[in-house]
């Protein structure tokens, strides 16, 4: 396990507005990745999956690479990062209605 290749690492920030009725009305989402030393092009799907779980007809989400000069995460997987995004927005969608 030492020797493997994790995924990078992500930092999530979402929020959500919605009516008394429960219809969304506006997402926000931000995606952060840890890619290590070398840009890489998942923080761009990553926000885009993030902002389809749920349609609002306001959405902004945006992703981010966070180079850290470290070494560089590779993602193997078929999808890196999938439980952390329906962890996100289902966690989201938990916290409504706000009690």
């Amino acid at each position: 396990m030492r020797a493997g290749v994790p995924a990078p690492p992500p930092n999530f920030g979402a929020s959500l507005g919605a009516k008394q009725d429960g219809t969304l009305t506006a997402l926000t989402a931000d995606v952060y990745l840890d890619n290590g030393c070398f840009p890489f092009e998942l923080p761009g799907s990553w926000r885009y999956m993030l902002g389809r779980f749920y349609q609002a007809p306001n959405d902004r989400a945006g992703g981010y690479d966070v180079l850290t000069f470290k070494p560089s995460a590779v993602a193997i997987s078929r999808d890196p990062g999938a439980a952390q995004r329906g962890l996100c927005a289902d966690t989201l969608m938990d916290s409504w209605p706000p009690s």
